[in-house]
This record gives structure tokens, C-alpha cells and sequence, in this order.
């Protein structure tokens, strides 16, 4: 079984066009949903130094502030990383673990636990895998294990993906487990939850006359963007466009902070 890299026939997204912000006006709820790697932070070899790039927890409080738009992060991360990464309490509602765990922005935590042969087979992937990977690489989390490779040889990365492609794959055979390459690393995760499960839920709590948008960049961010209804705004957060079921595209750090000052002042005039 190959490894899955969730390679599409997508068309490249479009610049995102800040007119478009008119429709606040519009909107009876408004939700903006926020990728943390890659889109509020840039990559970094050590993964607890991607700090949110500069004037972006600024502009998040601003926006939280306003008090006119849910503003909820969305991540791969467990929770307890976002918010030591963040570095500073924000009263901001987060989804981790790919939709595993829920914060509240009042702080309450809700969780779900994966089936119990599910997590079997996910801890053998880490008992088979450990000997063939460099110490500190792998990450145990609800729902899945991760290989990180973003501090690695680009040869010792190929020497990791063969291996994880021999030990990890034939364990992804069933409907419920899938293993999947991502920009730094490879993942065999559940598949009850993933970021495409945060955004229909949301989709449900706001109601159909709500506009929402999920800025991403990882090709883990595509099962949000394939849940989003043409009314809303699926964002591809990158220095270059790449295909993506995302509609727009916009590079961080300069149009990202520019898209979240917009949203903030075109709500408070709606």
C-alpha cells in the first residue's frame, strides 16, 4: 500500500480578494478557523519553536475582542502544545489532535478516545517502527502516531519514508486507519476525526446562514476545505500556491495579518 500524499487534480487557488469582506456584513454568525503550523507560524526544525509569527497574537486579540466572530484555532498538535506555543493566554477556542480535543474559549477541555482495536494497532506502529527511526522523531497523540522529519537528512527522510512505507502501510489496510505523508513527517491516524470533523461540527453550531473560513497550508488541512459550502472561504496559506480544494490563497506573514485586520474592522462596521 502506498503511502497516501493526498495529491489532487485541484486547480490552484486564486489570490484572495479583500472585497470580498463586504459579505461580513451580511452574515447573521460569523466563524474564522485558523490552522496554527504553517499558517499562524512558520515552520521550525525544533517543532516547540514555531512561535506565532510577529503581530499575529495581536491581531488575534484584537479580533477576539471585537467580539463579533467566533475565532477558533485548528490543529494536528495536542492542545497543551498550541497553548504553550501561543505564549500567552488568549481566550480562544481550540480544536488538537486533528479533532480529537476540543478547548474552550473558557477553558473547558472535551476529548474523544479512538476504539479501542484502533489504538492497538496504532501502538504496535509505534513498537514495530522505533528501532528504524532517530530518537525523539516519533509523537504518540490521541487517534494517531506521528514520524517527524523536519530536522532530518533529506537522506535519512527517504530512509524513513522506505520504512515507514514496509512497517506502517500494511497496517493502514483497514477503512479506519489511514497513513498519510505531510509537509514535515509521516502520520497513521484514525480516521473518525480529522480537521474536516472540526468544521462540520462548527457547521452545525453556527447554523446555515453563517460565513465561515479555515485558513490552512498542509495537506492535512484539505479534509476542512472539502467540508466548506461554496458560500464560505477556503484559504490556502502559503508563500506559493500549490492545487488545493482551497478557493483563495494568500502568503503569511503580510496578507494573513492583513486578512485578519480585515475581518476584524469590516465586522465592526457590519
Amino acid at each position: 500500500m502506498a503511502i497516501d500524499t493526498m495529491v489532487t487534480v485541484s486547480p490552484l487557488p486564486i489570490p484572495f480578494d479583500f472585497t470580498l469582506f463586504a459579505r461580513l456584513h451580511g452574515a447573521a454568525r460569523r466563524v474564522l478557523m485558523l490552522d496554527y503550523d504553517g499558517t499562524l507560524a512558520p515552520f521550525r526544525d525544533e517543532r516547540m519553536e514555531a512561535r506565532p509569527y510577529p503581530g499575529v497574537i495581536e491581531a488575534l486579540r484584537g479580533l477576539i475582542g471585537a467580539g463579533h466572530t467566533r475565532v477558533v484555532l485548528v490543529s494536528g498538535r495536542p492542545v497543551s502544545e498550541v497553548l504553550q506555543l501561543l505564549g500567552e493566554p488568549l481566550a480562544i477556542e481550540i480544536w488538537g489532535a486533528h479533532g480529537w480535543e476540543r478547548r474552550l474559549a473558557n477553558g473547558e477541555m472535551e476529548s474523544w478516545i479512538a476504539p479501542p482495536d484502533v489504538s492497538s494497532v496504532l501502538g504496535d506502529a509505534v513498537t514495530r517502527i522505533a528501532r528504524f527511526v532517530p530518537a525523539g522523531t516519533l509523537e504518540v497523540k490521541r487517534g494517531a502516531v506521528v514520524a517527524h522529519t523536519r530536522a532530518v537528512t533529506a537522506e535519512e527522510r527517504a530512509r524513513i519514508g522506505k520504512n515507514i512505507g514496509a512497517i506502517w502501510a500494511p497496517l493502514a489496510h483497514r477503512e479506519d486507519i489511514e497513513l498519510r505523508e505531510f509537509d514535515g513527517g509521516f502520520e497513521l491516524r484514525a480516521v473518525d476525526r480529522t480537521k474536516g470533523t472540526v468544521v462540520r461540527h462548527l457547521q452545525k453550531e453556527s447554523g446555515d446562514d453563517s460565513l465561515i473560513a479555515y485558513l490552512g497550508d498542509d495537506l492535512t488541512d484539505e479534509d476542512a476545505f472539502a467540508e466548506l459550502r461554496p458560500s464560505d472561504w477556503p484559504v490556502l496559506v502559503r508563500e506559493s500556491p500549490r492545487p488545493s480544494r482551497a478557493r483563495f490563497w494568500l502568503a503569511p506573514p503580510t496578507d494573513l495579518l492583513r486578512f485578519i485586520k480585515s475581518w476584524t474592522q469590516h465586522g465592526l462596521s457590519a
